[in-house]
């Protein structure tokens, strides 16, 4: 079995990447799964950059069971359904019964599998919206508002995230 040492951080064991290049090794996955699990949680979403998603499409183990399915029993539109629900969820497919969602904000140099029944991680705002009059000095008629948030990691063993480079 594979170890973590308390991270949720591990490196691909490919070896195939570089920090230009996305790389996505099916061994990367399964040792994820099975770090997730060894805490007593299930794995059930892998999410990955577009780069990846082209690395998937080309395997044999990549399912797409939505595309030309007509939802709701309303007529096919030749696959165009499963066009429209990618550009609202990013879910592109399956992979070993987990659901595999593409966002072009996730680094072609890592990738995540999580447990997404527990909540792996929280919205954070560290101060909350303040209004300022913009200084006419600089020609800017208007106000300036600004927030700061971020994301915490609450649960690190709910999720595991693969670095290639």
């Amino acid at each position: 079995m594979g170890t973590n040492n308390g991270s949720h951080y591990i490196s691909s064991a490919s070896g195939l990447g570089s920090a230009s290049t996305a790389e996505l090794a099916l061994g990367d996955i399964t040792t994820a799964m099975e770090l997730i699990a060894s805490k007593g949680l299930n794995p059930d979403t892998i999410l990955i950059s577009p780069s990846h998603y082209k690395l998937l499409l080309d395997l044999a183990d990549f399912t797409i069971p939505f595309a030309g399915s007509a939802a709701n029993n309303q007529t096919s539109k030749g696959g165009l359904e499963y066009v429209d629900d990618v550009a609202k969820t990013g879910l592109v497919g399956q992979l070993y019964g987990m659901n595999v969602f593409v966002n072009a904000y996730v680094p072609m140099t890592k990738f995540g599998v999580f447990d997404m029944s527990v909540k792996p991680v929280a919205y954070v705002e560290r101060r909350g919206m303040t209004v300022e009059e913009a200084n006419p000095g600089f020609g800017i008629v208007g106000s300036y508002m600004s927030m700061r948030y971020g994301m915490k990691i609450i649960r690190p063993e709910a999720g595991v995230i693969v670095t290639s480079a």
